[in-house]
């Protein structure tokens, strides 16, 4: 369950460091959520020794055989 919503979970971070009314915050949480920002571009995925991504089912496959 959590593997599959993780791409989607991700670049929900990356709306709501965007929607977070950033232009009245400090100069330091500007930075910090400009990071946010610009780290969540791609969405996340998890990877096998960062050869190739990795479903919940590729996964379910390794675990069983």
């Amino acid at each position: 369950m959590y593997l599959r919503n993780l791409p989607t979970q991700s670049l929900s971070v990356r709306s709501a460091a965007y929607e977070c009314q950033w232009y009245n915050r400090s100069h330091n949480l500007k930075k910090l959520l400009q990071m946010v920002i610009m780290r969540t571009k791609e969405p996340v995925k998890m990877t096998a020794g960062k050869f190739f991504a990795i479903s919940l089912e590729t996964f379910a496959d390794v675990i069983i055989n």
